[in-house]
Formats: C-alpha cells, structure tokens, sequence
C-alpha cells in the first residue's frame, strides 16, 4: 500500500511554492506530485491560497497579509451614475496584486494603472504623513511601501483625483462627507478667506487633500465649486513676484485656449494680502458627483512604455488602440503650444484622460499649462534665453492655429496690468520672436 499522504506537509509545501509567485494547478501537481482531485482539496483547506479564473485556465496564489489593511479591498466607482463597486483587490505573494471585476480579473505586479494616481504625490501629497500622524506612515512618501500606500488610501483617502476610491473606511468617510457638506466659501469672500487658508496649508495641510504638482496649492470649495487653489508668497522679493506672474500666465494661456475652442479649466484669478490665487474648477468634481480622471502617464506605463513627450506618447498610444486619433490629435495640439510659450514642463503627469470605470473616455482638459522656463530655480530667478522652436513639417496641420494661440497668449501677457514690467517686457520680446515665425509657416506643406 502506498503510504498516506501527510497533508500538513503538502499544505507547507504548497504555500512555500506560492510565496514565490502565481502558477497553475498542472505545474504545482507536478512539483508537489500529487494527482488532481488531492490538489483540489489541498488547495481548498490550505490558509491563505486564493484560487481565480476559470476551471479549465485556473491560477493559485497566496494571499499577502498587510497589517492594517482589510482585504480583499473594495474599489469603488463614484462616477456621474449611481456608486458602485467595481472590483476587488487582493494583495499576493512575493508581491503585486489580483484584482477582479465583473467576474473577470488578472494579476498586477503593482497597483494596476488605472489606480496609480491615488497615491499621494506632489506639494500636498507630502503633508499626508503630517496631516494622519495617527497612521504613523513614513515622512518621505517617496519610500511608501505597499502597507503605507494602502493604509492611507483606504482608511483616510476619502477625496482622492478621479472617481475611484479604495477601501470600505474611506467610503463611509466619503459617505459623510457626502451627507455634511463643508460650507462653500462664497466669491465675495475669498479675499479674505484665501489667504487664511494659504497660511493653514503652509503649516501642515488640510485633511484629505491629494492634488499632484509642486506648486503650493490648496483644495476648498467656491460655493458648490470644488476647485484647486494655488499661490505665490506675499513677499515682493524676485522669485515670489515671479511665481505671481506664472499664476496670471497660466490663466491667460487657460482662457486662450478656451477661446480657441479647446477645452481647458476654468480659472479666475484672486488678488489678496500681496499674494495671488489662481483658483481652477476640478473637472473631476462634478457637484456632489465625480469624474474618472487617469494621467497619461499611467496609461503611457500599461500600454506601451514609452515615456517620450506628449505627441510621440500619444502617437503609440493610438497605434497601439489605446486612445482615439481625435484625443491624439488633440495632445498634439497642446504639446505644440505648449512649446510656442515656453512650457518646458510637458511630462506625461500634465496630460489626463478621463476614466469611466477602469475604461479610458477621452482626453481631460488642459490644466497646468504655462512658461515654465521661467520658473525660479531654488528660489532664484534666473532668465535663461528662450526663442520659440521651428515647427516640424509633420505639423503643418496644426502649427498655424497654435501659433496664432500662442501670439494672443504673449500679447495678453506682455499687456497685463498685475504682472510686473520685467515679465511683461519679456513677453514682448518673446512676442515679436514667435512673430519672426510668420514666414516659416508660410513655407510648411499644405
């Protein structure tokens, strides 16, 4: 008689080959050297095996334990049609993810893509540790692991970017927020509110908050209007004056656009106590509702993998299926004008699509846009020489309308009476140099 199995040993074996990776149930039979219907009961009585997908393709893995988080982790949707959950989520071993949805899933060797954005970055993702101290998460998030990542985000992430949001903690925090609504600051009082909230960001940061950027910044509502608010010091010193004329820039370049007939955020500019406020509309907020929102910088690393500049991602991108040849076309055009004002920081954060679900549904307005080549450098205004780049013949397209975009954009700001005379003087220069381009786009084919 052959001897009896030792079940206990099997279950240790097989839970050993699981902590190395996923695998099927025909390669760990081989290795474990049992027949099928004993490695169906092992792996049913074995702690912690997750077993997916169909009976005929069926996978194993070994859940991940992540102290302080409850899984598997609801994903919620809480776009524009009534809530709902979307998928599961469930940490494995070595690392990574199963992630399942209407009875489908597949495993993701990190959070999977459309669910990157949640994770806080920027000027006011690094005030999270401060602002949930009770977490006690690692100062630097840059070294957040996944028990950071995912303590924050389902337990205290009740606001992020978008419409998705992990975790049953953060949705019933969402849900009274939902109920009790914070009081809307009225327009009239922004004046006198805004720089009292500038104040209290600076010192540590309201609660919830998780917009990308370096720019200072905070979240609040104008009335029933979620809006993203940023800032320049209130000193009169090189760099504060500085930052003050980028803010007006970016909103002239934001109108500009919109009167061009491309869709960009709306904006308003609000003067107070020597600093300026440059208040932009989220358009992932709709009232109490929501809006899918995923930086193509997301979409760039599941897709493809380039990591180029803005047309040439969004090239492969529509070569490859992923976005519409309009929402190309669109990227297109911004990165183009984007060059013609002296914007040097058109990385792939700075482009979003919006997001229905786990499905992209075209490309989001245009935000973050203005001439970052005059940024100042480690407080410092240094004006390094700038002229307006050729347009290649493969945008003869498009060059003319971005061109004639970008002329009213330094026309307006060479004229505008809040920003100080250096800048506008810079502006005019600029101005006449794109002008000085009039003769090459004559000369692209049509």
């Amino acid at each position: 008689m052959p001897a009896p199995l030792d079940h206990a040993l099997l279950g240790r074996q097989l839970r050993d080959l699981l902590s190395r990776g996923h695998s099927t149930g025909p390669q760990l039979r081989a290795i474990l050297g049992i027949s099928q219907p004993v490695f169906s009961r092992l792996a049913r009585k074995t702690n912690g095996v997750l077993s997916v997908g169909p009976r005929s393709a069926r996978k194993y893995a070994l859940i991940r334990e992540i102290i302080g988080v409850v899984t598997p982790i609801s994903v919620y949707d809480l776009g524009p049609d009534t809530p709902r959950r979307l998928g599961r989520l469930t940490p494995i071993h070595p690392s990574g993810f199963w992630y399942e949805s209407d009875g489908t899933g597949r495993f993701y060797d990190d959070l999977p893509w459309f669910l990157q954005d949640l994770r806080p970055v920027g000027y006011l993702g690094r005030l999270v540790p401060r602002v949930h101290a009770d977490l006690a998460l690692p100062a630097d998030i840059r070294l957040w692991n996944d028990r950071a990542t995912l303590t924050y985000l389902t337990r205290r992430a009740s606001d992020p970017i978008g419409a998705l949001l992990l975790g049953d903690e953060s949705y019933q925090a969402f849900l009274q927020q939902f109920n009790r609504p914070a009081r809307g600051i009225g327009g009239g009082e922004r004046a006198q509110r805004y720089p009292a909230l500038a104040v209290d960001v600076l010192a540590q940061g309201p609660a919830g908050s998780s917009a990308a950027g370096e720019q200072a910044k905070f979240l609040t509502r104008r009335d029933d209007v979620p809006v993203i608010v940023k800032f320049s010091p209130p000193s009169t010193g090189p760099a504060a004056i500085r930052t003050a004329d980028l803010l007006i820039a970016e909103h002239i370049a934001l109108e500009v656009l919109r009167s061009a007939g491309r869709e960009a955020a709306l904006s308003e500019l609000v003067l107070a106590e020597e600093r300026v406020f440059l208040e932009v509309q989220r358009f992932d907020r709709d009232g109490g509702r929501r809006i899918g929102q995923i930086s193509m910088a997301a979409v760039d690393a599941e897709h493809v993998g380039l990591l180029g500049d803005w047309t040439a991602t969004a090239r492969a991108l529509c070569d490859a299926g992923v976005i519409s040849r309009s929402d190309r076309e669109e990227i297109r055009y911004r990165d183009l004008f984007g060059k013609f004002i002296a914007n040097s920081d058109r990385h792939l954060g700075n482009v979003s699509f919006r997001l229905q679900g786990d499905v992209l549904a075209g490309v989001a307005p245009t935000y973050d846009m203005l001439p970052m080549h005059y940024r100042p450098v480690q407080g410092e205004v240094i004006d390094r020489p700038w002229a307006p780049p050729l347009p290649n013949a493969s945008d003869a397209d498009i060059a003319r309308e971005a061109w004639n975009a970008a002329r009213l954009f330094w026309e307006q700001t060479a004229a505008h009476p809040r920003i100080s005379q250096g800048f506008r003087d810079l502006a005019a220069e600029n101005l006449m140099a794109l002008r000085g381009l009039a003769p090459v786009l004559s000369m692209l084919p049509v």
